[in-house]
């Protein structure tokens, strides 16, 4: 097995200036679990968050974390948020699906949820890009602005 070394931590060096020791104030700059989830930014955007349940590269923890943190924030509770449970069930691969629609183009979904304009999808994958997704989603966030 030829050389697979995990090219990650140096990018991470590389891309927030940091040299013998990672640069804390500079990573969390550029970290989403780090960023300014108020309440007003939020509400005036539409997020989707899709995340593969074999991504090595950003933790499914990490997005869970991030969209549960957002919509507490909006004032959601408990029940929209992903749970200790599913995230089991996933893992387990026990399906569970939000609105009885169980792929993402080509990607299976193990788990979908929403609450207002802020939603996350979790999928049989990796990280990767859902292109035709993102696009999708962009179109229908400006059409009623362009027509």
């Amino acid at each position: 097995m030829g050389g697979s070394k995990n090219k990650r931590p140096q990018q991470i060096m590389n891309c927030t200036n940091s040299y013998t020791n990672l640069n804390i104030i500079e990573a969390e700059s550029r970290s989403p679990y780090f960023v300014d989830i108020s309440e007003k930014r939020f509400k005036s955007m539409k997020l989707d968050i899709l995340t593969g349940i074999n991504d090595k590269v950003v933790s499914i923890d990490q997005s869970v974390q991030f969209y549960n943190k957002i919509i507490k924030k909006q004032g959601s509770d408990k029940s929209n948020m992903v749970t200790k449970e599913e995230l089991l069930n996933i893992f387990l691969r026990k399906r569970i699906y939000y609105d009885g629609s169980n792929r993402i183009y080509n990607k299976e979904i193990l788990l979908r949820k929403k609450f207002e304009n802020i939603s996350i999808t979790i999928f049989n994958g990796e990280h990767e890009m859902v292109p035709k997704h993102a696009f999708k989603s962009i179109l229908s966030s400006i059409k009623g602005k362009i027509d």
